[in-house]
């Protein structure tokens, strides 16, 4: 489907949610008159999560309704066979300043906080290599000019190509040497399975002269925009600013294609992110008002305090004391 800019960030950040270790068995869809709902499942050791993720979008490209009557539309959609207990909802934030952040909702079953984010993740890509570099900062551009000619006199070696089976024990060896966050082998193969699911996947490899697998860019194309799902970057070669590198050669590619926009979702990291388009994106958490619920809600704020269900306990606690 179409969509638009605030409709392309949400499905971005639910991509990157879905494509997770653990992989769900499968991405669900329901339509209802009004909106298009997808969401998953996990399993964790045989047992099915307590946690529904969703994405709901409106039948028609436009403003996104208001983010309560998409959070009344969607509990039904997910109550068959039994209701949900914690479901985290990606949605456009189009209205979001005329929206409360807490409610009840679904006849006062769930209590939902709204979290609204302004996130710099669009990159837009004109027609031509040189128009985009004309259009970032002076740094920026001077930046992207010196890796590329660093790349070369390196002896550096760029492919972009669609994922394969192959080369998955390289990969999984990068992951393991990546800085500053290392990725374990299960994690690589659930986003490449991911991956290999869509339309338009694509792998952006970086190789040494000797042919050694330096850095991965890893994502898909959809809906005119490609989003990148993960990128590794052997740490043996900080000094070659291989994420850069990557992203440079990547985005020429991607423009020869005919690509407008290059989506980090959630916001990425380096200098690639202050050439960024602000996005206002959200996500509201619904906590189903019962013992259980609530008390898995508080056991994932212990164990993750920066999830966005930890900000949604913590802003319910604060408003129940204040």
């Amino acid at each position: 489907m179409a969509r638009d800019a605030g409709q392309r960030a949400a499905f971005g950040n639910f991509c990157l949610n879905a494509a997770s270790f653990p992989l769900p068995e499968a991405i669900e869809h329901r339509t209802t008159p009004d909106h298009t709902i997808y969401f998953i499942r996990r399993r964790f050791f045989g047992f099915r999560s307590p946690m529904v993720n969703a994405l709901i979008e409106p039948r028609t490209v436009g403003p996104q309704t208001d983010v309560w009557r998409a959070a009344e539309a969607l509990l039904p959609v997910l109550s068959d066979p039994e209701p949900p207990h914690i479901v985290k909802l990606f949605l456009a934030g189009s209205v979001r300043e005329r929206a409360d952040q807490s409610r009840l909702v679904g006849q006062g079953r769930y209590q939902g906080v709204f979290l609204p984010f302004d996130t710099p993740e669009a990159l837009d890509l004109p027609s031509d290599y040189e128009s985009l570099l004309q259009s970032l900062g002076r740094h920026t551009r001077r930046d992207m000019r010196r890796v590329r000619r660093d790349a070369q006199h390196a002896g550096f070696v760029f492919e972009f190509r669609q994922p394969v089976h192959d080369g998955r024990a390289e990969r999984h060896m990068l992951g393991l040497a990546t800085h500053p966050r290392r990725y374990r082998p299960d994690q690589i193969d659930a986003y490449d399975r991911f991956l290999a699911a869509q339309e338009s996947p694509f792998h952006a490899l970086l190789r040494s002269a000797s042919g050694e697998l330096i850095s991965c860019c890893a994502g898909f194309i959809g809906d005119g925009s490609a989003y990148v799902l993960y990128q590794l970057n052997h740490e043996h070669y900080r000094d070659q600013s291989l994420s850069l590198t990557n992203r440079a050669f990547a985005i020429e590619h991607l423009i020869s294609l005919g690509i407008r926009e290059f989506v980090l979702p959630g916001g990425g990291s380096g200098i690639l992110i202050h050439s960024c388009r602000m996005r206002a994106d959200g996500e509201l958490v619904l906590i189903r008002r019962a013992v259980a619920p609530i008390l898995k809600s508080l056991a994932v704020t212990s164990l993750r305090p920066q999830s966005s269900i930890a900000l949604a306990v913590r802003h319910l606690v604060n408003s129940w004391i204040g």
